[in-house]
């Protein structure tokens, strides 16, 4: 395959101006600063330490870092390994902070070839920034700038662990923007994340089965493949998005193909759909193999592990013979053999044991019948008339103690019968029962009622008010009547609309 010079040249003019932002370090490298006992500093090393104390104070939110802060810090962490005393930590700390920001307070620069454009380039940047400032006591503060942010976050492993993650996110944003062509040369670098993440779970998998040796060193290993897998499988995902995102591009472009330009755009695209299904599958390839590992490899190892332990074992040298030829009392003895020991058995009573099936005898060691009690046809009947009889009675208070209206509630209704004779109803469960069948089958009309109606317990109170009212309705409210310490009910209110109204 031809290099292509545009793709290796692509964004030339950026990378050097990330490499640039190494620059003020190692030119503290050059630095020839020695200690009160003519030892040489590693300026470079401390240049680092500067930056990440400026962060640390970014981050805490402190504006007033200055050369005496600086230089206080730069004390307590390397008196132990320079020696110099007040003043030449001072002179060290202001060495630093001149590095990463000139005198003249004029950004830095650097000067290079754009060999991506052709000509020469300068590109400026800043890695610290003047903060406050005390006029009193003639002290300048300052603080991380943006470039300076960028240059402590590369420092860090970001890049190699979730480098795959970013490229899938830019090729995302390209793919939006339709650049078909920068999204190959995309797909070409996650080809190289995908396989540097494959010689890492081999390698992985080859340490686990060598170097599993311990119970933590097991632990470690286990901790890292379950990270990888769980990465793996947010990438699959997001794979899985990017493949139906450039699917559904190129069913939409394959009908609008008119010219040449066109039908490139579109077999890019198919480029695309392809070389993303190639990275897809080796992806999960990686997937599978990881768990492979987590159920395979890491079992394996474990049971390696024990089973090791267990063959170097030796019960004479380790028990039999300590045991004996050392002068051990009765309770040293006890703790040495007791690892040994079986588990103590116990025969105890399962409280769960009363849900299985059991036979109940009397004392005739005849079988008791343990069934539900059933109520035979004539009971039942027997029981709807009398549930009947009472609903009519209460029903009969009820109109009683009707308003003007015809209305009445329910909180009126208990002051009323405590007042009188009816109060007695109200200890009585078929009271609250008549409330909440009314308030189920309403509203009620009337009329339309059977008299030969023989099994509703609502006869009796239906006959009394059949030749009075049309309807009735019974509508719950947003209280609670507490009758006493037994019964609560919600609130009700009765209507009765009358058959003939002027």
């Amino acid at each position: 395959m031809d290099l292509s010079m545009s793709a290796l040249l692509n964004n030339y003019g950026e990378r050097m101006r990330r490499l640039a932002l190494y620059e003020p370090l190692m030119s503290l490298q050059n630095k020839n600063t020695k200690d009160n006992n003519n030892r040489k500093i590693d300026m470079y090393d401390l240049g680092l330490l500067t930056l990440l104390f400026f962060f640390e104070n970014k981050l805490l939110r402190k504006r007033e870092t200055g050369v005496d802060e600086l230089s206080n810090f730069l004390n307590q962490m390397t008196h132990e390994r320079i020696s110099l005393d007040k003043q030449g930590y001072d002179k060290v700390a202001t060495e630093i902070i001149r590095a990463f920001r000139p005198q003249s307070g004029k950004r830095l620069t650097k000067t290079f070839y754009d060999w991506e454009n052709g000509r020469e380039e300068t590109v400026f940047f800043s890695i610290l920034k003047a903060g406050k400032s005390d006029i009193v006591v003639n002290k300048q503060y300052y603080e991380l700038d943006e470039d300076g942010l960028e240059l402590i976050f590369s420092t860090r492993e970001y890049f190699s662990e979730y480098q795959l993650s970013i490229n899938q996110m830019l090729l995302r944003k390209q793919l939006e923007k339709g650049e078909f062509v920068n999204a190959l040369r995309q797909i070409d670098e996650m080809n190289i994340n995908v396989a540097t993440l494959k010689d890492r779970i081999i390698r992985i998998k080859n340490e686990v089965s060598r170097n599993v040796i311990s119970d933590k060193v097991f632990k470690r290993y286990k901790e890292l493949i379950e990270d990888i897998h769980a990465r793996l499988v947010r990438e699959g995902r997001e794979f899985e998005e990017l493949r139906g995102f450039v699917d559904n591009a190129v069913k939409n472009m394959k009908y609008d193909v008119i010219n040449e330009k066109d039908e490139k755009i579109y077999n890019s695209a198919l480029k695309v759909s392809k070389e993303l299904e190639l990275v897809h599958v080796e992806h999960n390839g990686l997937l599978h193999e990881s768990i492979k590992i987590q159920t395979s490899t890491l079992k394996a190892a474990k049971d390696a592990f024990y089973y090791v332990g267990v063959e170097s074992f030796n019960f004479n040298n380790e028990l039999a013979s300590k045991a004996v030829t050392e002068p051990l009392n009765l309770e040293q003895i006890k703790l040495l053999a007791k690892p040994f020991f079986m588990l103590e058995k116990a025969e105890i009573w399962s409280p769960l044991s009363v849900f299985m099936p059991q036979r109940v005898l009397n004392k005739n060691d005849d079988e008791v019948n343990m069934g539900f009690v059933t109520l035979s046809e004539q009971e039942e009947e027997k029981e709807l008339r009398r549930t009947e009889k009472i609903f009519e009675s209460i029903m009969s208070v009820c109109l009683k103690h009707l308003s003007e209206d015809n209305t009445i509630l329910i909180s009126e209704l208990v002051r009323e019968m405590k007042k009188a004779e009816d109060g007695d109803m109200l200890n009585s469960r078929y009271f609250y029962d008549f409330w909440i069948v009314l308030h189920q089958l309403c509203p009620i009309d009337i009329s339309l009622q059977d008299k030969d109606q023989t099994h509703s317990t609502l006869v009796g109170v239906i006959n009394l008010v059949r030749d009075g009212y049309r309807t009735m309705t019974v509508t719950e409210r947003n209280d609670i009547v507490y009758i006493d310490e037994r019964f609560s009910i919600s609130n009700m209110e009765m209507k009765l609309e009358e058959l003939y109204e002027l």
